[in-house]
């Protein structure tokens, strides 16, 4: 978690910043908070992108095979 230039921090580290009981409690919640992150950016307009994108490859694919 950070800027690419700091040091990453272990689940046990993650724990005593955040006043948790373990590590494990920190990896559950850093899990739910990736879960909700890539949650909110594919169900926005990105996701809506990203489906549009599929459609036009299959639509591609589709009409290379029908071509030849």
């Amino acid at each position: 978690i950070g800027q690419p230039d700091e040091i990453g921090m272990t689940f046990q580290e993650l724990a005593i910043y955040l006043h948790y009981n373990g590590p494990s409690g920190a990896e559950k919640a850093y899990k739910a908070a990736l879960r909700k992150l890539k949650r909110d950016l594919y169900g926005g307009a990105y996701g809506r992108w990203l489906s549009a994108q599929k459609g036009i490859r299959a639509a591609k694919a589709e009409a290379e095979q029908a071509a030849g």
